[in-house]
């Protein structure tokens, strides 16, 4: 039986639904940029005797980027000796994708991207560090999206020139054609630095650049590899162009191939990362990290804003709901409190109504609400008439 504490809390959800169904302003980039971390990039040295002392300084430098608290890098470090090793799930990913001469690395995406193809299996080398953690295109995406741009469009070569520069230039113009038709909310929700603040003040749109990037380029071999196994039907397309928008602090979206380079996919991408960020949780928006070494800090550091304006959601649902309850307990006029608690509901509707802040959606599902809310009256009443207290 419903406890009448818990059909209060029920009432003023109800009621207070519409200010509920509001959007955040703050633009999907430049929440990801504010607020989600990279996920971490696992490296594991599995070896079957005592490391060397070169092989050990090679792990202490490994150690000393994955805790630098300045140049952020995503990654951590993980020693196995399989002498002592006894986690069969561990010694099956071994025998699956492990070499036998040991030592031997393994680099695996973050376990939140839910891929289990190893990004790297080979060898501990003096120069695999630097190519884990950097590369020229990497850098150049980094400076792009903390210098403002919404996302960056990397465009994974075929090796076609005609393919390729034709995906080019279907992007170029509709990067273009979406840069002037987007438009952001006001700067000052969204800018997370004074720099970029005035950046846009002084005339600075909406930029989505494109980076080309060939599948042969020696210095981004990890990079291509990187973007290649982020979905798991990517590496066997060899003979098509991809494009992978990037955004927040290293997402790559997702890819766009061959002729689904177009501009009802490209459109519908720039849309998702300039609009209003309507979910706080990072696992549940669409993305890959890139393994990436960036001072995010330094360059958010600065931020305009404490805290960037919370998301609606079920939060404040429950918050406001168990203050409801919290003044029942104090006021034995039940009849009146559910007045009170419906009529500041519709307060707030009409408070947002006429600020012109509700979309049609918004007004759709306020709609809903009301209906609840009749509802939700009716089993009150018979509630209480069951308990013979009417």
């Amino acid at each position: 039986m419903i406890h009448q504490r818990h059909l209060i809390i029920i009432l003023a959800g109800m009621a207070l639904f519409p200010a509920i169904t509001h959007a955040c302003d703050v633009p999907v980039f430049s929440y990801a940029m504010q607020h989600w971390a990279a996920d971490p990039y696992r490296i594991s040295v599995f070896h079957d005797s005592d490391l060397t002392p070169a092989e050990e300084a090679l792990l202490e430098q490994f150690a000393a980027v994955a805790a630098h608290e300045a140049l952020e890098t995503n990654l951590e470090l993980h020693r196995i000796d399989v002498r002592t090793a006894t986690d069969e799930h561990l010694l099956a990913f071994q025998r699956e994708y492990v070499p036998e001469t040991l030592p031997a690395v393994v680099v695996q995406y973050p376990v939140s991207s839910g891929i289990q193809r190893p990004l790297y299996v080979g060898p501990l080398t003096e120069t695999l560090l630097g190519e884990l953690a950097d590369s020229p295109v990497r850098k150049e995406i980094i400076d792009k999206l903390v210098g403002g741009s919404v996302a960056v469009w990397v465009l994974l070569e075929s090796g076609n020139r005609r393919d390729d520069n034709a995906a080019a230039k279907v992007l170029e113009t509709e990067l273009q054609r979406m840069e002037q038709v987007l438009q952001l909310p006001e700067v000052s929700v969204w800018a997370w630095s004074d720099t970029l603040y005035q950046a846009v003040e002084e005339g600075m749109g909406i930029r989505f650049p494109l980076i080309r990037l060939s599948r042969d380029a020696p210095e981004e071999r990890l990079l291509v590899k990187m973007l290649l196994n982020s979905e798991p039907d990517l590496p066997e397309i060899e003979d098509a162009p991809m494009v992978f928008p990037i955004y927040g602090r290293g997402l790559a979206l997702y890819a766009l191939v061959g002729k689904g380079i177009n501009e009802w996919t490209i459109a519908d991408a720039c849309e998702f990362v300039v609009g209003p960020c309507s979910c706080q949780i990072k696992a549940s928006n669409p993305g890959t990290d890139l393994l990436l070494s960036a001072n995010w800090s330094q360059h958010i550091g600065e931020s305009r804003h404490d805290q960037v304006a919370p998301l609606a959601g079920f939060a404040d649902f429950f918050e406001r709901g168990e203050a409801a309850a919290a003044q029942l307990a104090d006021d034995p006029d039940e009849d009146a409190l559910v007045a009170e608690i419906l009529a500041a509901g519709q307060t707030e509707t009409e408070t947002a109504s006429e600020a012109g802040e509700m979309s049609y959606a918004s007004w759709i599902i306020s709609g809903g609400a009301i209906v609840l809310i009749v509802l939700g009256l009716f089993f009150y009443v018979s509630y209480k008439q069951a308990l013979g207290k009417e």
